[in-house]
């Protein structure tokens, strides 16, 4: 009796080590698959639903070509091309998290992302111009640690999508709307590093950024819509007009470095009279006004969320 207890506790012993294993083999697929989908979509594969669709409203879509990528893996002294290339996704990735932009797919040297799809902003289409605006940031520095000349045409649009599961043996979590055609339309452009919106977005955004006038978008069922430029430049110009009118010119600092045309005729005088009879004193330096200007710039570029506002 004791030798077939012992074999029956050899047998338990080995099913639960088995158990375990499956156990943690499902965990870690689970784990692998909400890297790529949302919770909700999985829950409802797990659940093997026939159809898997979500309509949201409210939502900024990104398209960001990434240009000159596929002329530095041809070049002969570049290397493989997945470790750089893994490393400025995870940098994208990284800022669009601390934004609450919402990373959705890079397709051959295509970025997508979203903001409003799985969480809901009422701010979205703001998130995401200061996003891109921190993109191009990151391009140029990404060039500068690399020694490459990449860049980036950037495109967005707001509207409706809708979120699908495609396919039947190998499924396609897609990204599917007017919104996603629009935006990946926008960056068909010669043009580099730029943010290219509709006039939808610029209507909505138009008082907190410089929005240009661009070529007008022949969409595909043939209409036509207006399109709007942002470049990183035109930020700054625009913060400094919103600056420069809040040094006072009555302040000391103002006094000492405009002075009317009749005071410097006679400041000039009695200074070749001074220079005549003794060596003028050195003046005092007047207080800088370029600390409080960039201590300005650095408030404000804290209140849209973006790290300076350097061209």
């Amino acid at each position: 009796f004791s030798e077939l207890a012992s074999i029956f506790n050899t047998v338990v012993q080995r099913m639960r080590q088995q158990i375990n294993q499956v156990e943690q083999q499902y965990q870690d697929t689970q784990d692998i698959l909400q890297r790529f989908l949302p919770s909700e979509i999985l829950e409802r594969l797990t659940k093997k639903e026939s159809l898997i669709a979500t309509q949201t409203q409210q939502v900024t879509v990104l398209f960001a070509k990434v240009v000159g990528l596929w002329q530095l893996s041809e070049s002969e002294t570049s290397g493989p091309l997945t470790q750089p290339l893994t490393e400025l996704l995870s940098t994208f990735n990284q800022a669009a998290r601390r934004s609450d932009v919402e990373p959705f797919k890079f397709a051959s040297d295509r970025y997508i992302a979203t903001c409003g799809l799985t969480k809901p902003r009422l701010d979205h289409e703001k998130r995401m111009l200061d996003f891109a605006l921190n993109l191009l940031d990151l391009i140029r520095t990404f060039n500068s640690r690399h020694q490459t000349r990449l860049s980036l045409r950037i495109g967005i649009h707001t509207g409706t999508v809708e979120t699908a599961v495609l396919g039947t043996q190998q499924l396609s979590y897609d990204l599917l709307g007017e919104p996603v055609v629009i935006a990946s339309s926008l960056i068909d452009t010669p043009e580099s590093n730029l943010i290219i919106t509709t006039p939808l977005v610029r209507d909505r955004l138009q008082g907190f950024y410089d929005f240009q006038p661009g070529d007008g978008l022949a969409l595909e069922n043939r209409s036509k819509i207006d399109t709007w430029i942002l470049r990183k430049g035109a930020l700054t110009d625009l913060i400094g007009e919103l600056t420069s009118d809040l040094v006072d010119e009555s302040s000391p600092v103002a006094a000492k470095t405009i002075l009317p045309s009749t005071e410097m005729a006679e400041n000039g005088a009695k200074t070749s009279a001074a220079e005549e009879s003794e060596e003028v004193p050195v003046p005092a330096t007047a207080p800088s006004t370029t600390t409080s200007s960039s201590s300005i710039l650095d408030d404000l570029a804290g209140e849209l969320g973006i790290d300076s506002f350097d061209s």
